[in-house]
């Protein structure tokens, strides 16, 4: 009984520390405004490196801003203040971009880093602070604020609730860029060729596609393909007319709009209505590439085609997403 009481209590003391933390996000979230904006905008625009930098668990997020940012398309890095001035400022050039993150502010450490970079390179500053910013929030070109006043740790003293917050405002600001960026899954599988998406992207078009796709004939009509259309389950047939060495597709929506159209249109041959030629790529072509012809052309499907530019497969989108995500395998085996 007693150990049961004693989890209560460790339960409820783990649900406290959770609460506050998501309290103060929404905090973020509701006081986020036009600093964040310019901030957003600044940082895409940043025609050097965005160099990111703070002491202590507020050196920890910085770090992992300067890699999210990096993963994301954005050029960045982590500068340690007390290396900074230890010869390390040799890595700011002119049209780089400092974002510092310090809860209070008045870090010694960092003022005195900031304070060089600011006089000797004329780098803009973000700060990422948790009130009015202090003496970074005087030396800074444009702050943002988590608003977070107290810490989830008991004693008030640990970095908990400043540190998830300012964490979660830089993801949201490199998100942000790379949304400004126009960042494509493309780019982030170039970005991460050996990670698991990234690779995957990788991966041939033949390893992804679907080898039993739907077919018909030229001469069947729209009624009866209408069923082998909903069978295979991708939206669309591969219709095959031998007689003039051609083929195309007929989608789910070209059925929908013939029915709309009556039942006379429902008998039109599926020769006479197909798509032709239809959106292709070739065989040996890879995943990536399959995507962003996707991406470009507004389409979920390709029809995969060999060297004599005969359907050999389809491939769906979500047949490239499954298989980077790890979610199918069955293709890599």
């Amino acid at each position: 009984m007693r150990d049961h009481a004693d989890d209560t209590q460790w339960l409820q003391e783990g649900r406290r520390v959770l609460e506050e933390e998501a309290d103060a996000l929404m905090v973020v979230r509701r006081t986020l405004d036009a600093r964040f904006c310019r901030a957003v905008k600044a940082v895409a625009a940043c025609r050097g490196k965005v160099v990111t930098t703070g002491v202590g668990k507020s050196g920890f997020i910085a770090q992992k801003l300067a890699s999210t940012l990096a993963s994301l398309g954005r050029s960045a890095f982590y500068v340690h203040p007390t290396e900074g001035v230890h010869g390390d400022l040799g890595m700011l050039q002119s049209g780089d971009l400092l974002i510092a993150i310090s809860h209070s502010g008045n870090t010694s450490e960092l003022m005195s880093f900031l304070l060089v970079a600011k006089k000797y390179h004329r780098v803009p500053i973000i700060a990422i602070v948790g009130g009015t910013g202090g003496g970074l929030g005087r030396l800074a070109d444009l702050i943002l604020t988590t608003g977070v006043e107290e810490e989830a740790c008991v004693l008030g003293l640990a970095p908990t609730t400043s540190s998830t917050a300012a964490l979660a405002l830089g993801d949201a600001l490199a998100v942000t860029v790379s949304r400004l960026m126009k960042l494509q899954a493309k780019d982030f599988a170039a970005l991460h060729p050996a990670g698991s998406l990234g690779g995957r992207l990788y991966a041939p078009v033949a390893q992804l596609m679907r080898h039993e796709f739907p077919r018909a004939r030229a001469d069947q009509s729209l009624k009866e393909i209408a069923p082998l259309i909903s069978a295979g389950g991708l939206g669309l047939i591969v219709v095959q007319d031998g007689k003039r060495s051609r083929f195309g597709i007929i989608t789910d929506g070209d059925i929908r709009r013939a029915a709309q159209a009556g039942s006379a249109r429902l008998e039109k041959k599926a020769g006479d209505v197909m798509s032709s030629p239809p959106k292709t790529i070739d065989v040996k072509s890879l995943g990536v590439d399959a995507l962003m012809r996707m991406e470009n052309s507004k389409i979920t499907s390709l029809v995969v085609t060999d060297g004599h530019r005969r359907p050999v497969g389809v491939l769906h989108i979500h047949d490239i997403l499954r298989y980077g995500l790890g979610l199918d395998d069955r293709r890599a085996k």
